[in-house]
């Protein structure tokens, strides 16, 4: 069996219940809501955004908790009207702003890093094939030097002293 769930309609909400306290607060978040419309919205839509916002919380004044964030709870309900809206022909649309120098993609790309990985690599296999390069990569893996020293039949001080001297080997290695 199928149950169908009927959307609340303005004309559905009771306005004498809702106390005019929450009618001030939504009044007074309505710079905030405007400036999240102008962050995440189009500009032709900032206006119908906000007041989609401002109708949604007030006809769903009776799901806010008085223990919550008001601010928060508003934010949400912006994030609803705005994923309706962009959700109509099924898809999300994406906010794209113009870029023909090609600032942001300079900004949000990285380097190239295989070089640097492969060092690493390499590094690491070399470390593999001593005892203290060994020990040494299950200390940076976070292990202390106690455990390291109980499965080898060793002491702590003497895992940090082999620690070291692979530390050391590294540096001349990259230096």
């Amino acid at each position: 069996m199928v149950q169908v769930i009927k959307r609340k309609t303005p004309a559905d909400v009771n306005i004498a219940d809702r106390p005019a306290e929450f009618d001030k607060r939504v009044v007074a978040h309505i710079p905030m809501l405007r400036k999240l419309a102008e962050r995440y919205c189009h500009r032709n839509e900032w206006d119908e955004v906000v007041q989609e916002t401002v109708e949604s919380a007030l006809m769903a004044w009776e799901k806010f908790r008085p223990e919550g964030s008001f601010h928060r709870w508003l934010y949400w309900r912006f994030r609803g009207v705005t994923r309706q809206r962009g959700s109509d022909d099924g898809k999300r649309r994406a906010l794209i702003r113009e870029d023909p120098e090609g600032l942001a993609a300079a900004r949000a790309s990285t380097p190239a890093r295989q070089e640097e990985i492969v060092f690493t690599t390499e590094v690491l296999r070399k470390l593999s094939r001593s005892r203290e390069g060994r020990m040494l990569v299950r200390a940076a893996s976070g292990e202390t030097y106690g455990d390291i020293g109980r499965k080898r039949g060793i002491g702590g001080e003497r895992v940090r002293q082999l620690c070291e001297r692979a530390r050391e080997k590294i540096s001349k290695v990259a230096a």
